[in-house]
């Protein structure tokens, strides 16, 4: 019985330790002196982790999400918050899974927009 991460667990918590660290971090001084982010730079942090492969990792990958299991998800969950809690549910979105649940045309509506970053209101 193995008790230590698996290679690809530890992948994916140095990833999501890093992106924190050099993405996240630099802007936290300015989300808690202004209690916002600008727009832009919001975008701009969100398509650096939808590259990372760190942008809705909750969900299957057959929608377009990383497909953890359950492990791997807390362990990413635990890097994501050394963050502001706003900041990382802002630009690394986990949109909720009830939206696994609708139909064809509402995951066209709501659950793929979502997963590209293009709308974040099925979430919030």
């Amino acid at each position: 019985m193995q008790f230590g991460m698996s290679e690809e667990q530890a992948m994916i918590v140095e990833t999501t330790r890093a992106f924190v660290e050099n993405e996240i971090y630099p802007h936290e001084l300015e989300v808690e002196r202004t209690g916002h982010l600008p727009m832009e730079i919001i975008k701009e942090v969100q398509a650096k982790a939808i590259e990372a492969g760190l942008y809705a990792a909750n969900m299957p990958e057959e929608v377009g999400g990383a497909g953890l299991d359950t492990l791997t998800w807390l362990m990413y969950e635990k890097e994501l918050g050394r963050a502001n809690y706003a900041l990382h549910w802002t630009t690394v979105a986990r949109p909720s899974n009830i939206l696994l649940a609708g139909t064809d045309e509402q995951k066209e509506k709501y659950l793929y927009p979502c997963m590209k970053g293009e709308n974040g209101t099925a979430w919030r």
